[in-house]
Order: C-alpha cells, then structure tokens, then sequence
C-alpha cells in the first residue's frame, strides 16, 4: 500500500484530492490535517510517500513546515503543492517539489497532477525503521522473510543478518509492497526469494536461507499469489536457480 498525507483546511480542495485518489485503489489517506506537528506525526499510523499541500490555505509558514516533515520522517516524501501564488510556486519548484497545482478550482487539474505523479514515481526501495530518532535503513530486496517475535518482528536478510524492529508484524506488512506476502502467522515472505514450494509438507524454500519455512492452511491462497509474483518482469532475482513444486 502506498500512503498519501493532505495538509490542508479548505474543505472543496480536500475533496477534489480524495476523490481524485479514488481511481488508484494502491493508496491510502494516512490524514488530513491543517498543520504538521510532533502531534500530528505521532498520531500518523504509516508514514506518507507523498504530502499535498495547500498553501493558500494553513496558517503555519508552508516551506517550514516542509522542513520539519522531511526531518522528522525517516524517508523524506515527495510533495504536490496546491497554490495560486506565482512566488511561491516558483519558490516551491526550486525546493524540489514534484508538482504545483495553480488552479485549485479545478478538480481535473488536481488529478492530473496526482496521476502525473502515480505514473512517474514508483514506491520507494528502501524500508525505514525508526525508533524515536533513530533510523535504520534496509534495501527491499535485500529483506528475505520477516518473523513475528511477540509485539515486535525480526527482518531476516540475505547476507544472514537478522534486524529487530519495533512494530507488529501485521503492521509492518502493510508497508511493504505486495511481492511481501504472508504465509503464516508468524512469517511474511519475499516471494522473488522462493525456491521451492513443498505442498505435502507445507513449507517453502528461500534463497540464502538453509532452513524451511512452514506455511498454513489459513494463508494457502497466498501461495497461488506468490507464484504469480514469480513470474514478474522486474523480479530483481531472475538469476537465480529455477522455482521446484512439490504435490
């Protein structure tokens, strides 16, 4: 799932972006405030990839405001700003955002710019875990399976590390993106990683992993989705040896 932040206290605008993100079931509002604190962040169940932010419309200087999101979040979002005013849009464009919408009357010209950036900018690569102001960055495709250990999971990756990070498993999975797939209560795998499936005995095998991976009954359609996700183009482990099934 991919998460989308709205900064913005004009009600119309606030309704012209929720229902231009109704066509791209992929993301979700994680809020919609009027201002950006350490409250709000808090209050926030997943960090946004991209904030829409209105800048004719919060109270609160908008380009520090900007400022305090991208040093509070682990993984800095991208941003669409929302404004009639030439100087700050040509302000906001030397700041780096991705896009300004100048005609905030217009609900096509606010789904334009969000499909412009659905189109141009994928999800990131990189899985942020965060403890209070600590950060601890991990590669996707370096993350082989991750495994509940009571109210916190472990990531396992390929060079044989094991990282603890300090959320739920099924809140962890729904950040990641759907080549992570869970399999059984307890493990959430990275399907591009498997390199055998046994149905009789219920278990998987993983590149770089020695041992066996039990999946449930519960989780069983998982599995027809994982081989889906197999046969993917942009697998980035196509190298490796081919996939075995087992009856």
């Amino acid at each position: 799932m991919r998460y989308y932040l709205i900064i913005d206290s004009n009600p119309k605008t606030i309704e012209f972006i929720q229902k231009a993100f109704c066509a791209l079931s992929d993301y979700s509002c994680v809020g919609v405030t009027d201002g950006f604190s350490l409250k709000v962040n808090k209050s926030l169940k997943f960090a946004p990839e991209l904030v829409l932010i209105n800048f004719d419309s919060i109270t609160a200087s908008p380009f520090k405001t900007i400022t305090l999101i991208n040093k509070i979040l682990g993984i800095p979002p991208k941003y669409i700003v929302l404004t009639t005013c030439y100087q700050k849009a040509f302000k906001a464009y030397k700041k780096g955002v991705v896009d300004v919408v100048d005609k905030l009357e217009k609900p096509m010209e606010i789904e334009r710019a969000i499909c412009r950036y659905h189109s141009v900018y994928s999800p990131t690569k990189l899985h942020c875990i965060h403890y209070y102001y600590k950060y601890q960055y991990l590669h996707l495709d370096d993350i082989l399976f991750l495994k509940a250990d009571n109210y916190t999971t472990d990531f396992y990756l390929k060079d044989g590390t094991v990282i603890n990070g300090f959320e739920t498993l099924k809140h962890t999975h729904l950040q990641l993106p759907h080549n992570f797939q869970r399999i059984h209560r307890s493990y959430v795998i990275n399907s591009y990683y498997i390199k055998r499936i046994d149905y009789g005995k219920k278990e998987i095998m993983l590149h770089y992993f020695e041992k066996a991976i039990q999946f449930s009954k519960t989780y069983i359609d998982r599995i027809e989705t994982v081989k889906r996700i197999l046969a993917e183009p942009q697998n980035p482990v196509f190298g490796l040896k081919s996939i075995h099934l087992l009856p």
